[in-house]
């Protein structure tokens, strides 16, 4: 009867793994960084606006020349087939230059619109050139522009505009233009970098960077279509689909390689520890614990994080503690049931304050907090009810022969010179841990997160040597109902803030609508005040000496009063649109229109109290990313902390009713945690998100050991507890350490934090706290059956 539960629960465990692994071929998985950030409405905005925008989902394609036997005009010629060979639906658009004779045509239209962007500021500028003196400079350096090279490209400005009253706002649109901060050349129409070795193209892309199945697709095209580039050409591509692609192989590595280290070195550790085939069902139970949460997790909570799911390894750490402890306690016992009912409850114990840390992260603002604590639970539940009620089963019916030497239980009794000497010891380490922790730094650079492959960063470096743009500018976002609101504001938001800070905005080449009919009406009252035949009397007084003819300058006086007012913007200006494209965006129920400034700390300040002043403006910094996500991640670390800390004392205390033995528990939490914190600033390391995560998780690791050997210490119980807790340890950091062989940072950082939290907490927890429970209660035995415990233990003589 026997062996037929015994078969029964091993064809249930094999079907169970097996749909649960056929399952995570369907389970949605996300590598959206937004999941691990908090719910700052701020932050979030800055996120959702730079996703949202078509700033970061733009391609560019970077070709060079490799070969010094080859010209500018092959690598032109390269860039024209190529262009002609990108179609959609992926690629929307290419821009690889603008033809140097339509973009002087389109320049000189837009001419035109000028009298309606000058101030008042602007016509007496323009009075005081027209006298005497004004014109004939004027006329000089007319004259020379003349007789340059390529003049026939200056004359229709001259004859339009003998002043330079309209010539002078193309220095605007330059400025706008450059923007971007790429150093770049027009060359036959095309961009070419300074040195005339590489071209640049732009894609546009409906492609979003966030949609990793579409990146891939996205990026295999380009591959595709430049393996049709000529030999002596290289090529390389820019964009943050790259990021996305390789963050995603870079976890997919990662998670693949931690579960296979971590199962391996579990097996090895059973196998040749334990000596008993039966010692893989411990290794079994956390792992189809694993497997079957990954798969409720999906079901409930949808697509799951990528960085979760990275947890796995660690998880399975620690859930299979509560198997090591029944299946030692089975062992080491006279018979199953005595043996169960002597640890079921510190099992439970140390499996409620385990649970309670991960339910602290519900209270959490970050959703990826939320998966963790779900996931994480759930796993522990299952493996804590397979190991209390499946594997005592299983173990059943076996004559055990005695346990290698190196499980047997040690002696607990040392001398009083060895725990005076191990406690001192102890609170040196400490000390200088407290000591070291003025040395330690956050670091909240949303950068460090990115796991992209060393390739893709060097790539992007070698990109920004040639075409530089590596300092990315921080941007102010005018919001507005319709566009005339967006541009009434942001006109505003400009004369307030252009004195003190260098903003490239829209308000220098293009203002509202109410603006312009106000400019034009004013400019047209100028010239009717008697400045028009005024100007046409020095002209013709002075044009003579410089060889210009009387009517050299009819068109500007042809075209001098503006009669029609545009109610938007231009159309049919292709370099306009350029701009409009980098400069306003079109929301479903808003319009935005941007400015770029550098991304200082003066300027962000000073931007930051003009911007406090309009409820519909905000600004995108990295440096004012970064504050806030400090200051957000460091608010949501001392309350998440506070609770786990709160729950964990609360908990303990119930469980344990002695508020000396809670005090001893709890030296492995402040063991681990403050060596954690003193370790990184030694070994150079700073704390970000992810160490603070696996902080908190240590807080439920610790506990766990300093309540078993409490519990062992107080009763003097004769059960395996120690090699249980030894194994215990030893299994959460093969599982965490697992994750210092992860390429991405954040799986990296959350190892390297778990395995310093662990290893010093289980040391203090198997060295410290014998040591002084003996030195504060010298009698090993409670002098009280059940004295300090909500259950009663019979002694062991």
């Amino acid at each position: 009867m026997l062996d037929k539960r015994k078969r029964l629960i091993s064809v249930l465990a094999a079907v169970i793994i097996v749909f649960a692994a056929i399952g995570l071929r369907f389970v949605s998985f996300d590598n959206n960084i937004e999941l691990m950030l908090p719910a700052n409405q701020e932050i979030l905005r800055s996120m959702r606006f730079l996703r949202e925008s078509n700033i970061s989902d733009k391609v560019i394609l970077s070709l060079k020349l490799k070969s010094p036997e080859h010209t500018t005009h092959d690598l032109i010629q390269a860039v024209e087939k190529l262009e002609k060979s990108l179609n959609p639906p992926l690629i929307t658009e290419v821009i690889s230059g603008v033809s140097k004779s339509d973009l002087m045509q389109e320049m000189h239209s837009f001419l035109k619109y000028v009298p309606q962007l000058l101030n008042e500021q602007d016509l007496s500028k323009i009075a005081k050139q027209i006298t005497n003196e004004g014109v004939k400079t004027s006329l000089s350096r007319d004259y020379r522009q003349l007789l340059t090279p390529g003049s026939g490209f200056v004359t229709p400005f001259i004859q339009s505009d003998p002043l330079g009253i309209k010539t002078g706002f193309l220095s605007n649109i330059q400025k706008l233009s450059g923007s971007l901060g790429y150093k770049v050349q027009i060359k036959d129409g095309h961009f070419i970098s300074r040195n005339g070795r590489n071209a640049m193209l732009i894609l546009k892309t409906l492609v979003r960077l966030t949609d990793g199945f579409g990146s891939k697709k996205l990026v295999a095209y380009l591959h595709k279509q430049l393996e049709s580039l000529p030999e002596f050409i290289s090529s390389d591509i820019i964009a943050g689909h790259i990021h996305t692609i390789s963050n995603e192989d870079v976890i997919k590595r990662d998670i693949r390689l931690t579960l296979i280290i971590a199962s391996v070195a579990f097996l090895l550790l059973f196998l040749f520890i334990f000596r008993d085939i039966r010692a893989i069902l411990i290794f079994l139970i956390p792992l189809i614990s694993v497997l079957v949460s990954i798969n409720l997790s999906a079901i409930v909570l949808g697509k799951l994080s990528y960085f979760i799911i990275g947890m796995g390894a660690v998880i399975a750490g620690i859930a299979v503690d509560y198997g090591i402890h029944v299946y030692l306690a089975v062992r080491t016992g006279a018979g199953r049931s005595d043996a169960v009912k002597k640890i079921i409850k510190p099992v439970i114990i140390a499996a409620l304050t385990t649970i309670s840390v991960f339910a602290a992260f519900f209270f959490s603002s970050v959703q990826g907090y939320h998966q963790l604590a779900f996931f994480s639970i759930l796993s522990i539940i299952l493996c804590l009810i397979c190991a209390l009620f499946v594997l005592p089963r299983l173990l059943s019916g076996k004559h055990y022969e005695k346990l290698p030497a190196m499980l047997k239980q040690g002696s607990s009794m040392r001398s009083q010179v060895f725990d005076r000497a191990c406690v001192a010891c102890w609170g040196v380490i400490i000390i200088a841990a407290i000591v070291l922790l003025r040395q330690v730094e956050f670091n909240s650079d949303i950068s460090q997160l990115d796991g992209s492959k060393p390739e893709v960063i060097q790539t992007e470096q070698e990109f920004h040597n040639v075409w530089g743009g590596a300092d990315r500018p921080a941007i102010l976002v005018v919001s507005g109902e319709n566009l005339e609101e967006a541009l009434q504001l942001n006109e505003r938001i400009y004369t307030e803030a252009v004195n003190e800070v260098g903003l490239s905005s829209f308000a220098e080449l293009w203002l509202s609508n109410k603006t312009r009919t106000a400019n034009s009406a004013r400019w047209n009252k100028f010239w009717r005040e008697g400045r028009e035949a005024k100007l046409k009397e020095l002209l013709l007084e002075h044009g003579q000496a410089y060889h210009f003819s009387d009517d050299a300058f009819s068109p500007f006086f042809r075209h001098l009063y503006t009669e029609e007012i545009i109610e938007n913007i231009p159309e049919g200006l292709t370099f306009f649109d350029r701009l409009k494209e980098r400069f306003i965006l079109k929301k479903a129920d808003e319009y935005q229109v941007l400015s770029f400034f550098p991304d200082k700390d003066k300027y962000v300040k000073a931007l930051s109290a003009v911007s406090s002043r309009y409820p519909n403006t905000f600004l995108v910094s990295r440096n004012a990313f970064s504050y806030m996500l400090s200051k957000a991640i460091s608010s949501e670390v001392i309350f998440l902390s506070g609770i786990a800390g709160l729950l964990i004392l609360i908990l303990t205390c119930l469980l344990l009713r002695n508020i000396r033995l809670t005090a001893l528990a709890l030296v492995p939490v402040i063991t681990g945690i403050t060596l954690i914190l003193g370790i990184m600033s030694v070994i150079g390391l700073s704390l970000n998100a992810p160490c603070v995560i696996a902080a908190i998780i240590v807080i439920g690791l610790c506990i766990d050991y300093g309540i078993f050997m409490v519990y062992t210490c107080a009763y003097n119980l004769k059960t395996g507890t120690r090699m249980a807790v030894s194994l215990s340890a030893l299994t959460t950091v093969i599982g965490a350490g697992a994750l210092l062989f992860a390429m991405h940072p954040v799986l990296f950082s959350i190892g390297i934090t778990l395995v310093i939290g662990v290893t010093g907490g289980y040391v203090s927890a198997l060295l410290v706290i014998p040591s002084l429970h003996r030195l504060t209660h010298p009698d090993p035995l409670l002098k009280r059956e059940g004295k300090g415990f909500p259950f009663s233990v019979k002694r062991r003589g």
